[in-house]
C-alpha cells in the first residue's frame, strides 16, 4: 500500500482514537505505518507490533520480527496479538498506551509524546534505538499527505 493510500484508509481510525483516548492521531498513524510497513505486514490486523504477553487473552500468532537485544539487531520468532479487524487493533493500541505510558498523555506534540513512550521509567515501546527518529520522519511525511488530502 502506498503511504497516501494508507493514510487515507486509516486516518479515521487514528482520529477516532485521538478523540476517544487522547492518543495523537499522527502518533497512531506513524506507529502503524512503521510497524506494519505502511499496511503491508499487518498480519492478523496487528498494525502496531504488539506482542502477546502473559496477560493477553485473545488470539495469538507467531511471527518473525527484528528486535534489538543488548544493542544488537536480531531476527527472532515471537508471539504477537492477533485481531479480528483494524478497529480492534487501533483500539487495543490506544488502551495499551494509556495503561503503560500514562505520562505521555501530558504531551500535545506528537514527537514529544513518542519520546515519552520510548523513554518511560526504564522501559520503552520499541527496542529499536532509532525508533523516535524513524517515527518523527514518518510524522512529517504524514503531515504532508494530510495537507494534500485537505486541499483535494
Amino acid at each position: 500500500m502506498k503511504p497516501e493510500d494508507f493514510v487515507e484508509t486509516y486516518f479515521l481510525f487514528a482520529a477516532r482514537n485521538e478523540v476517544l483516548h487522547g492518543v495523537p492521531m499522527l502518533v497512531t498513524l506513524a506507529q502503524a505505518a512503521l510497524e506494519s510497513g505502511w499496511g503491508r505486514f499487518a498480519h492478523g490486523y496487528n498494525f502496531f507490533g504488539i506482542k502477546a504477553g502473559p496477560s493477553w487473552n485473545g488470539q495469538i500468532q507467531t511471527l518473525k520480527t527484528t528486535e534489538y537485544i543488548r544493542g544488537k539487531k536480531k531476527r527472532i520468532f515471537q508471539q504477537f496479538r492477533k485481531y479480528t479487524s483494524p478497529v480492534e487493533s487501533f483500539e487495543d493500541h490506544a488502551k495499551l498506551l494509556k495503561e503503560r505510558f500514562p505520562e505521555a498523555f501530558e504531551e500535545c506534540d506528537p514527537v514529544r509524546f513518542v519520546m515519552r513512550i520510548q523513554n518511560y521509567h526504564g522501559h520503552s515501546y520499541a527496542t529499536d534505538p532509532n525508533y523516535v527518529i524513524k517515527i518523527a520522519r514518518i510524522i512529517e511525511r504524514i503531515k504532508k499527505i494530510v495537507k494534500k488530502m485537505e486541499i483535494n
